[in-house]
C-alpha cells in the first residue's frame, strides 16, 4: 500500500462495487490514503476478502453486503454510516 495523504486523513469513503475490479482498486488506495473505507458489494464474502486484505495492511475499513439496485438499502446504508462515523465524505459508485 502507499503512503497516507493527508487529504484522506479521517475521510469516510462508501464505496460500492468495491469486491473487485476498479472499486477494489479504489477501497485499497483510499485506506491507504487514511480513510476509513466501507466495502459494499453485492458479493458479500468478496467484500469480506477486500476488508480482511486491506485490514492486514493496518487499514480502517468495514465490509457490507449491498444491493445497489435496492434504492432503500443504498439510503440505509449511508444513514448507518452517517450516524456511526458522524460523516460521510465520499461515495463511489462503481456497480
Amino acid at each position: 500500500m502507499h503512503s497516507r495523504n493527508d487529504k484522506l486523513e479521517n475521510r469516510v469513503a462508501i464505496v460500492t462495487g468495491g469486491a473487485s475490479g476498479i472499486g477494489r482498486a479504489l477501497c485499497e488506495q483510499l485506506a491507504a490514503g487514511g480513510a476509513f473505507v466501507i466495502v459494499a458489494d453485492i458479493n458479500g464474502d468478496g467484500a469480506r476478502e477486500v476488508a480482511s486484505a486491506i485490514q492486514r495492511h493496518q487499514g480502517r475499513v468495514e465490509a457490507v453486503p449491498l444491493d445497489v439496485s435496492r434504492a432503500p438499502n443504498v439510503e440505509a446504508l449511508v444513514s448507518d454510516v452517517v450516524a456511526t462515523r458522524q460523516r460521510l465524505d465520499y461515495m463511489f459508485n462503481n456497480s
